[in-house]
């Protein structure tokens, strides 16, 4: 493992979430002056069919995909990341139904 993927996995921050509501929800309320990127997530979509799109700010990130009731999306571990946020930007998921989705997610912030 090299020194920037040592570096990655020392500062990372893993956290568990859901959410239900239809449209966007804050995931991560990005700190002033930084930006984040994220290495790693699990996306599980618990009720009917369900549309997640993963977002910093208002720029799709990710169109994840369509989800069948219990679909999983994996984004294995990768250290050159998934989502750069932009600055100042907050990690936001949209759903295009009300039923549940639960995330686990692993992330970095940095300086701008």
């Amino acid at each position: 493992m090299s020194a920037v993927e040592q570096a990655v996995i020392k500062y990372a921050t893993s956290v568990s979430d859901s959410k239900s509501a239809t449209g966007d929800s804050t995931l991560l309320v990005v700190p002033a002056s930084k930006r984040f990127k994220l290495i790693s997530a699990v996306i599980s979509a618990s009720g009917g069919i369900n549309t997640v799109i993963l977002k910093t700010g208002a720029v799709t990130g990710l169109a994840a995909t369509t989800f069948a009731a219990n679909g999983t999306l994996v984004l294995p571990y990768n250290p050159a990341g998934w989502i750069f946020g932009a600055l100042d930007a907050d990690f936001i998921i949209n759903l295009s139904a009300a039923t549940a989705v639960g995330i686990n997610y692993t992330y970095f912030l940095w300086d701008s």
